[in-house]
C-alpha cells in the first residue's frame, strides 16, 4: 500500500485519498494485484467521462455499491479538500441523505467542478498521466544506469 501511494500516485494526491484510490483499485492489505493496478492506472489516465464517474462514485458509496451517503460523500471530500467542504455538495443532497448512482451521476454531470477530485478527474483531463516528461532520461542516462559507467 505504502508503494502504491508513493511510487504510483505520487506525493500530490493528499494521503487519504490514496488510500481511498488503492482500495477502489481492488488493494487489501496484502497489496494489490497487477491487473488491478493496471486497470485502475488506465481508468484514471485514459478512462472517458462515464467510465472516470462510475470510479468517483464507487470511492463514496456503501459496501454494497448502491447508494452514495451524504457522510460517505463529505469524508472524501474533506480529505480530498483538507477540510473544506464546498457547497455543491448539498445541492447532491437536497431531497435525501443517501443518492443512487443515476442521481449521484446527473448531479455531477451539472457539477464536474464540485470538488478538487472531480475537477481533477473530469476537467483537467490532460493532467493525469502516466509518464513525466520532465523528468525522462536521456538516451545516455539510460544507458550509464544499466551498464553503471560513469562520464570521465
Amino acid at each position: 500500500k505504502p508503494g502504491f501511494i508513493k511510487d504510483v500516485l505520487g506525493e500530490f494526491v493528499p494521503l487519504k485519498l490514496a488510500e481511498y484510490i488503492f482500495q477502489a483499485c481492488g488493494g487489501t492489505s496484502k497489496g494489490i494485484s497487477f491487473k488491478d493496478l493496471l486497470c485502475g492506472l488506465v481508468l484514471l489516465t485514459r478512462g472517458e467521462e462515464p467510465e472516470k464517474i462510475k470510479f468517483i462514485f464507487c470511492l463514496c458509496c456503501n459496501e454494497a455499491g448502491t447508494h452514495v451517503y451524504k457522510d460517505n460523500l463529505v469524508r472524501l471530500v474533506q480529505a480530498c479538500d483538507n477540510g473544506y467542504v464546498p457547497e455543491a455538495i448539498a445541492d447532491c443532497f437536497s431531497d435525501s441523505e443517501r443518492v443512487t448512482f443515476e442521481e449521484f451521476k446527473d448531479w455531477l454531470l451539472h457539477r464536474r467542478d464540485a470538488t478538487s477530485l472531480t475537477n481533477w478527474l473530469l476537467v483537467e483531463k490532460d493532467t493525469v498521466t502516466l509518464s513525466n516528461e520532465l523528468e525522462t532520461p536521456t538516451f545516455y542516462q539510460t544507458l550509464a544506469g544499466v551498464t553503471h559507467l560513469q562520464e570521465s
